[in-house]
């Protein structure tokens, strides 16, 4: 049932990320809604089913005929987020996600951009979608990381009396 849940919250997530959010102007474009669920499902629920979600993005990027090193990279950055989360941000505070999401982030640019150097010889790489990718996902993993808890609060006040 758990896993019925994911798959659908994950169709639904790529629905509004490629229908509404990419098509929004400038730097909003950049907004990683999938991203920001894969890294708060592997920090605050569990990190297995946090990586599995982020090597989905590049699975079905890849199936639908993305840019082949963008897919390959979310497929090879995924289980560095296992380690990231049991290693080094182990707590469930505000901090430790925006520094999980912080840290995948750098590493995943850093794969794609060593993908791209060894694959293509090309070094020209623009940090612009670095800067609002990074921007956007420390807002959107703040507003999720709030609404989670809150919703965790207010299911054990609900339980509880």
């Amino acid at each position: 049932m758990k896993g019925l849940a994911f798959i659908l919250l994950f169709v639904a997530l790529l629905a509004l990320e490629a229908s509404f959010v990419q098509t929004l102007t400038g730097s909003l474009s950049h907004t990683p809604v999938l991203l920001t669920f894969g890294i708060l499902i592997a920090h605050r629920y569990d990190e297995y089913i946090g990586t599995l979600w982020v090597a989905c993005i590049g699975i079905l990027l890849h199936a639908v005929g993305y840019d082949q090193f963008h897919s390959l990279t979310y497929m090879l950055s995924a289980p560095f987020l296992i380690i990231l989360v049991k290693r080094v941000f182990a707590t469930h505070s505000l901090y430790a996600v925006e520094g999980l999401g912080t840290i995948y982030l750098v590493l995943f640019f850093a794969i794609e951009w060593t993908l791209t150097f060894f694959m293509e010889g090309s070094t020209s790489t623009s940090s612009s979608p670095l800067i609002a990718t990074w921007s956007l996902l420390m807002i959107s993993l703040y507003i999720t990381f709030s609404i989670a808890v809150s919703l965790e609060r207010f299911s054990k006040q609900f339980l509880l009396q």
